[in-house]
């Protein structure tokens, strides 16, 4: 009798263990984290048009007993193996190793747009606000006037401007000199390397009723050009202004040759001006001998439009009576 009872309360004791056992690791947990996400190196002439998310989902699940390991050390990287420009497909991969019995949800593969990286100079624009109302900028000029920029192709082509930060100021009819920073750049636009962030802007913020003060000559209705000119583009009817000098500077009309930026081209295959056949607030610049004998441009900024600049066909006679028989020698 008494061996049975033992063999009983051995059998009970081992149902015990194992039920305990399969309690224990029937129990199971879930924790949500965020993982950072790394970014991969890209080709050397490839960079991400878009953001690339700085974290991603990661939903764990296992036995309670083993979901208490470190995560910290957690990452997802992406891996393809030939990207190229436009959308691409990246394998998400968690690393390290989980340990065993440890399942992971997470978005396994991730789209993601890369483009061109691509180098273009910019116009920079001082942006002005005088502290008291009525004056206008006068003679205005920023050193460097264009700076170079780096970033995914498709941005770039859409961008006409660099822009500063806003310098506040007090009118006043003498030439100023200001350094200021850059304002903040579009995302995923760099400034090239070796290049300063902070320019030099030189302008005269004309007060109210500056004409009743200074002395003066104007010249109206000065066609404006492109400087520099973009290859196979023109002006569509080149605005014009009125240029207003100190009456004792000797300056004739024939001195004046007012200038914009024209950050624009022509796209053969589109058949069209990118990034529009339409700019507005294109600032005005005149170089002068003395930049001091030029007080104001009137309006300082211009709408400009673009046309595709076709090439001239000339014959050979009007070469020849031009520049001489001796101009062209292998015509029969």
């Amino acid at each position: 009798m008494i061996r049975m009872r033992w063999k009983s309360m051995l059998g009970s004791l081992l149902t015990a263990i194992m039920l305990a056992s399969y309690v224990k690791y029937a129990r199971t947990d879930t924790r949500v984290l965020q993982v950072r996400v790394e970014k991969p190196a890209l080709g050397r002439n490839l960079v991400f048009s878009e953001t690339l998310p700085s974290f991603l989902h990661v939903r764990l699940s296992g036995p309670v007993e083993l979901m208490e390991f470190p995560v910290d050390d957690l990452r997802i990287q992406l891996y393809n193996p030939g990207p190229e420009p436009g959308s691409n497909v990246f394998q998400t991969r968690l690393v390290p190793p989980l340990p065993e019995g440890i399942q992971a949800e997470y978005i396994k593969d991730m789209a993601i747009a890369l483009d061109t990286l691509t180098t273009r100079s910019l116009p920079v624009y001082p942006l002005i606000e005088s502290r008291i109302p009525g004056s206008q900028p006068g003679f205005v000029t920023v050193q460097p006037e264009q700076l170079r920029v780096q970033g995914p192709r498709g941005r770039l082509e859409q961008m006409v401007r660099l822009s500063t930060r806003t310098l506040r100021l007090e009118p006043s009819l003498h030439l100023n000199t200001h350094r200021v920073l850059l304002g903040e750049m579009p995302e995923h636009i760099v400034l090239a390397p070796n290049q300063s962030f902070e320019v030099e802007v030189q302008l005269r913020l004309l007060p109210a009723l500056w004409k009743e003060r200074l002395a003066y000559r104007s010249f109206e209705k000065i066609a404006v050009r492109c400087s520099p000119a973009p290859a196979g583009i023109a002006l569509d009817d080149p605005p014009l202004v009125t240029i207003y000098i100190r009456d004792e500077a000797e300056i004739a009309e024939k001195d004046l040759t007012p200038s914009i930026p024209c950050p624009v081209r022509y796209d053969e295959d589109a058949g069209r001006v990118f990034p529009s056949d339409t700019l507005p607030d294109l600032p005005v610049h005149l170089r002068l001998e003395k930049p001091e004998d030029l007080l104001a441009i009137e309006p300082f900024r211009v709408m400009a439009r673009f046309k595709r600049d076709a090439p001239r066909k000339v014959n050979a006679r009007v070469i020849r009576e031009a520049f001489g028989d001796h101009v062209i020698q292998n015509e029969p």
